[in-house]
């Protein structure tokens, strides 16, 4: 009886060491994958993001009064954002 449960857990041991190492390369497929997959993507995309920083870059040199203008306004905005949270702060 003793002999047969532990052949028993043996035999699930070693099952479960089987799932392990199968699981291992699914989990390492995947990401191998996913890798192949998301790599020309972001390239891609800093690529793209790069070439309209680039034209974000010459139209502001172009247009520098009109940067101006948008810059004095973000900030302005940004400002009265916070001083509008910390009054709703203070009210709580």
């Amino acid at each position: 009886m003793a002999r047969d449960i532990a052949h028993q857990i043996s035999i699930l041991q070693d099952q479960l060491a089987d799932l392990s190492r199968s699981l291992t390369r699914q989990a390492s497929s995947s990401a191998s994958d996913a890798s192949a997959t998301l790599g020309p993507l972001a390239r891609h995309a800093a690529s793209h993001l790069r070439q309209h920083g680039l034209d974000l870059t010459r139209q502001a040199q172009r247009n520098s009064t009109a940067t101006g203008v948008a810059l004095g306004a973000l900030a302005a905005g940004t400002l009265l954002g916070f001083f509008l949270a910390g009054s709703l702060r203070k009210d709580d």
